[in-house]
């Protein structure tokens, strides 16, 4: 053995040839208060007490199921009063003995439901007194109190490639939650209060913090230096350096506490046969106990502090980075920043000649935080930094690209073989034939590249995001001109890289596409084959495709960030130019949307993001950017609905346009990046009037071919899935019919997602004539200002009120089909957990009906985003020609909007509730995602908390959420049905008490920290004080009379209240003793339920419409003072807006369908 530092073997202890008494293998150790040593007796089903020097000092238990007795005990721990806690493994319970092994509480039976146990394995006791138990076979970590009540649990079954697999398809948490575990065994804490767990099966080890968010997983399976074959135990000596038992590699391996592997002890002195356990005492004994041996085998090792240890490594020639990483780690622990930093750099600087070391992208990630943290960096660091995770980034896009290549080459031989073997069956199904050698040879390669693949597409997203991560944190810091041009030229790189690499993909799966249209177009099954193989090559290139898009939605938070940064920064301006020109971002932008029109949920993400990014750089063009026009009478004429005149300038040109004003300066007509000269058309204003009816007219050819396609598309997907529903009831000795369904769905897959470009490129036709019918009508204005243009006007009016119309209707139709859905879910999962046979043709029809409801809300959703589209459109005109005052929508105008940004940055927020502070700070419930984030006002990240699960620190579905004057936070759990309360930094207090409310949306808190909660179910507001304690009201009865199922509640400085409830009237003023003030009818507000209230003495009442899309603004006396519903997903628009909140003069609104925060200017 080569040590860092010494280890020497001392004796062993415990031998078979030992003493008259039967001794089985060892598999618990536990030290006590005094220094005894807790062993459990595995095959004895006992627990031994030993001294220091392995004396027998006594033993309790026998094999039984009663109080006392155990089966196979496992995990020991031990309480400061000395109570001796045993993972009673085979009886699937804890047992809490006293020091003399008296027996005092037995809790915990088989089952995988709340407080139920299955072989629990391991057992620690944390400082507060909470019982940390690790279930094997539950593949989980559940938390009891010392009433052995069960506080919840984190962590469920999985595999690492299921993990990946997770991540990378944005798999929701309610199906797959990390962290994942496969046969969880150990458990142990370090100094700062981290806890790890021995990820057995999956070869690894979890760091997890002291609110049990994973911070680290280090270890892969081999037998290399740092990789593992089922770790089980591991055990943290008073230095924190872990040890840990590396069954069956037969060594123990030595890690620091940042998961950097240091030595290893293996059977050099001693034969080390499949290491179990591990315990290090605090004089430095490490005692090894084995799976298949009773003897416990004793080293000393040394307990020298992380701070010498590190330096000392630091020192050793040649120099080695992971040890200088591992100094500057210790000395950020230990808080000596100057030190601390001074050996990143160092890091930095080896790195450079060795960069696959797997430190390469956490030194950059560390130096970014430290700038973030206001650290100045040296222009020498950052010129360190940046090729070290860029070459990570670069490396690992090469490595994805080079493993798919050989996935597809495997895939597509499987496939021939799969699709010869499938003749030979439908030709003669009942004949015998023998084993297809070659076909199984080419499905196992075909099986091994998938998932490498897979596991390389992992790696590509985690990369692309680190380094996202790192560009961030330096975009939001202090730092020099010349390091944020180095920043920007890293931006520019990557987008440029990436663009390349999915064009090359798109021609290459666009040229398969016309050989697989002309063979559906041939008659005959001859050429089927040929169409099957090319069409999984695509399905291959896109989910390739997938993966390549993800860092350009990173890479666009980044340009929003610059964007709000370049307000009062000319240099900044320019640097955003550079990112967001013509030919660098926005055409490009343009043509990778247009090629992704088939994959709907991709551009629901994708193409929201880009638009954005556009709207945000564009008042920083300069003149080399703005097209100047001079158009005649024929470019007014109606877009035909099938014109594939695809000009991919004019159509970036005209979205840019779509989310600015109209404006009439200087004789130039300007909307966005376009100008219009209107010389040549002076004398051709009688000529327009017409030509704008016309193009007015084809408005209803668009809108009838859509609603065709729209009809196309729902009969291919039911066929699909009627397809689907064929497959079930196929028997099992069946085998050609399986083969001819899935032939079919291939087609109809195929065709389907023909039917989606078409509809798509009908849109895009659309927006093209809708752009000529609002410009045309804007010179109609401007060359007619005595309104000799009524006719034109007075049917844009109409048009305006029908889609008007068309939208409220979509809105209330979605709100209904989507509570429909709701219904459809819960009724599955009665069914489901009920497990009977005779539920399976209900569970059938349930997901059926699942399915055709789904299908429905994504037609209507597409229906509102094109109709609320022609009503932006129709505002921009309308309200430039001031045609009516009913055209005059005042806008809410938004200062800049954020999402996810830091490690998560590209990943979707679905923002809820939201709440300002006292210090300005915003929280956000991320409701499909379990956390609650902090920003600062001005947007920029500061920390997160939650995650999904049932424990105390964790949510299920947070809905909304509010602050007290000492800035604690509660927050309603929807899901797990709680309200839970944090202080400001995310640390949990307190629950209140269960079972008191009903299904709860909103909260609030008065100047008395008092919490008042909307109750519907029961019709009133409860109140609670700060600890969670029910305050009975007197006028809780009064109130409650002129209630009807409250849903919103917002409490007044003055004391009063507003609260919006399912009556007649949208919102009600009850006073302070609560006497109803006032109230405001919802009738010819065109608004639903309020759930979300922001409330401002200077600013008014704001009230969001979810479903509507809309924000209503009334003043004190609930006078209506404006309504807001400029919906869509550009800058300023609206989506389902949930959770405002009013902050020195700004609102915040939760855009939930966005997928961002919205800051608006009030003050204007």
């Amino acid at each position: 053995m080569t040590f860092v530092f010494p280890i020497n073997f001392d004796t062993v202890y415990r031998k078979k040839e030992e003493g008259d008494e039967e001794l089985s293998p060892p598999s618990g150790l536990c030290l006590t208060q005094e220094g005894n040593i807790l062993l459990a007796d595995d095959f004895n089903h006992r627990i031994q007490v030993y001294d220091q020097q392995f004396n027998l000092v006594t033993s309790f238990g026998e094999k039984g199921k009663d109080i006392g007795q155990l089966q196979y005990p496992k995990g020991l721990a031990s309480d400061k009063e000395g109570n001796i806690f045993v993972a009673d493994s085979w009886n699937h319970r804890v047992q809490k003995f006293d020091p003399q092994g008296k027996a005092l509480q037995s809790f915990g039976s088989c089952g995988d439901d709340k407080g139920e146990l299955n072989e629990p394995y391991d057992i620690l006791v944390d400082t507060s007194g909470t019982l940390i138990v690790v279930e094997r076979y539950n593949h989980r970590i559940q938390f009891f109190d010392m009433d052995g009540k069960s506080l919840g649990w984190v962590g469920q079954r999985g595999t690492t490639l299921e993990e990946k697999l997770a991540d990378l398809y944005e798999t929701p948490s309610d199906l797959i939650a990390p962290p994942l575990f496969e046969f969880p065994t150990s458990i142990a804490r370090d100094s700062c209060g981290n806890f790890f767990i021995t990820d057995s099966g999956n070869h690894r080890i979890h760091k997890f913090n002291n609110r049990w968010q994973k911070i680290l997983t280090f270890g892969e399976p081999g037998t290399e230096p740092g990789q593992f074959q089922y770790p089980l135990c591991i055990s943290i000596a008073s230095n924190d350096l872990l040890y840990i038992a590396d069954l069956n590699n037969n060594r123990i391996q030595i890690f620091t506490c940042f998961g950097q592997y240091l030595q290893a002890i293996d059977s050099a002195d001693i034969a080390l046969e499949a290491p179990c356990l591990t315990l290090v005492d605090s004089t430095g004994n490490l005692f090894v106990g084995s799976t298949f041996d009773t003897k416990i085998a004793k080293y000393q090792v040394s307990l020298e502090g992380e701070d010498i240890l590190s330096e000392n490594l630091s020192k050793q020639e040649p120099p080695s980075p992971e040890f200088f990483n591992y100094y500057s780690l210790v000395q950020e622990k230990n808080k000596n920043k100057t030190k601390s930093f001074t050996a990143l750099e160092k890091t930095l600087e080896l790195l450079l000649d060795d960069p696959a070391k797997d430190i390469s992208m956490q030194s950059p990630l560390r130096l970014g935080r430290l700038a973030f943290a206001d650290r100045e960096i040296t222009e020498s660091s950052l010129n360190l930094a940046i090729p070290l995770i860029e070459q990570r980034l670069d490396k690992s896009r090469m490595e994805m690209l080079s493993s798919f290549e050989i996935w597809q080459e495997k895939a597509q031989k499987y496939n021939e073989q799969e699709i010869k073997e499938q003749d030979l069956i439908q030709k003669d199904p009942q004949g015998l034939r023998d084993f297809n050698h070659d076909l199984y040879i080419c499905e196992q390669e075909e099986r091994k590249y998938f998932r490498d693949t897979r596991s390389k597409f992992n790696s590509f997203r985690k990369t692309s995001q680190q380094l996202y991560d790192f560009i961030y944190h330096f975009s939001e810091s202090k730092i020099s001109e010349a390091q944020r041009e180095s920043i920007t030229q890293l931006m520019s790189r990557q987008w440029e890289a990436s663009v390349d690499i999915i064009k090359d993909y798109f021609d290459r799966k666009e040229k398969s596409e016309e050989s697989m249209v002309k063979i559906l177009g041939n008659q005959g099954n001859d050429q089927l084959p040929s169409f099957l193989i090319k069409y999984y090559y695509n399905c291959r290139i896109m989910d390739l495709l997938l993966q390549l898009q993800f860092p350009l939605k990173a890479h666009c938070q980044i340009v929003k960030v610059l964007a709000r940064q370049a307000a009062n920064n000319e240099k900044i301006q320019k640097l955003v130019r550079g990112l967001t020109s013509k030919s660098v971002f926005t055409e490009n932008a343009i043509r990778i949307l247009i090629r992704f029109h088939e994959q709907w949920q991709i551009l629901e993400n994708l193409e929201p993001q880009f638009l954005e990014t556009m709207d945000v750089a564009l008042p920083y063009w300069g003149n080399e950017d703005i097209t100047l026009l001079e158009p005649s009478i024929d470019d007014f004429s109606p877009v035909v609905f099938d014109s594939e005149n695809l000009d991919i300038t004019k159509v970036s040109q005209i979205l840019q346009a779509q989310a600015c004003e109209i404006k009439f300066e200087d004789g130039i007509l300007s909307w966005g990046p376009i100008q219009y000269k209107l010389d040549s058309l002076t004398n051709k204003k009688n000529e327009l009037i017409p030509k704008g009816l016309a193009t007015l007219e084809a408005q209803s050819v668009f809108q009838d071919k859509t609603e065709e396609l729209l009809t196309q598309l729902d009969e291919l997907g039911q066929q699909r899935r009627g397809l689907d529903a064929q497959l079930k009831q196929v028997g099992m000795e069946d085998k050609t019919t399986p083969i001819s369904i899935y032939n079919n769905i291939a087609i109809i897959e195929f065709q389907l997602n023909l039917m989606r470009r078409m509809i798509k490129g009908i849109e895009i036709n659309e927006n093209l004539n809708l752009h000529q019918l609002v410009i045309g009508a804007a010179i109609v204005k401007t060359l007619n200002p005595a309104q000799q243009d009524s006719q034109l006007f007075d049917a844009l009016e109409s048009y305006d009120e029908k889609i008007k119309t068309q939208i409220q209707e979509i809105s209330r139709e979605r709100k209904s089909k989507t509570f429909e859905m709701h219904g459809y879910i819960k009724k599955q999962k009665q069914t489901t957990s009920a497990f009977e046979i005779s539920n399976i043709d209900e569970s059938i029809r349930v997901e059926a009906n699942i399915k055709e409801v789904q299908t429905k809300i994504e037609r209507l959703e597409l229906e509102f985003k094109r109709l609320t589209k022609i009503k932006s459109m129709l505002n921009l005109i309308l309200n430039f020609a001031k045609a009516s005052s009913s055209a005059q929508q005042t806008q809410l105008k938004q200062i800049f909007s954020f999402s996810k940004v830091g490690s998560e940055i590209g990943s979707p927020l679905t923002p809820q509730g939201l709440t300002h502070n006292s210090k300005g700070d915003l929280l956000i419930a991320d409701y499909e995602h379990h956390r609650i984030y902090c920003y600062t006002s001005e947007g920029k990240y500061k920390f997160h908390f939650g995650s999904w699960g049932n424990t105390s620190n964790d949510f299920k579905f947070p809905i909304n959420l509010a602050t007290d004057s000492q800035n604690n936070i509660y927050v309603i759990d929807e899901g797990n049905g709680l309200i839970k309360k944090f202080d400001a930094m995310g640390n949990f207090i307190l629950q209140f008490q269960e079972g008191i409310l009903g299904h709860v949306f909103s909260l609030s808190i008065d100047a008395q920290d008092r919490i008042h909660i909307a109750d519907p179910d029961n019709n009133r507001i409860a109140v609670f004080d700060s600890t969670g304690k029910e305050i009975p009201q007197s006028f809780s009865s009064k109130q409650s009379k002129h209630l009807h199922e409250p849903c919103g509640v917002f409490c007044l400085k003055e004391g009063g209240t507003i609260i919006g409830d399912r009556s007649e009237f949208l919102l009600k003023h009850f006073d302070a003793e609560g006497n109803l003030i006032n109230k405001v009818n919802k009738e010819g507000l065109g608004f639903d339920d309020i759930y979300f209230l922001a409330c401002d003495p200077q600013y008014g009442i704001y009230g969001s419409d979810f479903w509507h899309s809309q924000i209503i603004h009334l003043n004190s006396s609930l006078e209506l003072m404006d309504v807001y519903r400029k919906q869509g997903h550009r800058t300023g628009e609206l989506g389902k807006t949930a959770g405002l909140s009013i902050h020195n003069g700004r609102l915040a609104a939760a855009n939930f369908d966005s997928r961002k925060v919205q800051i608006f200017d009030l003050s204007t």
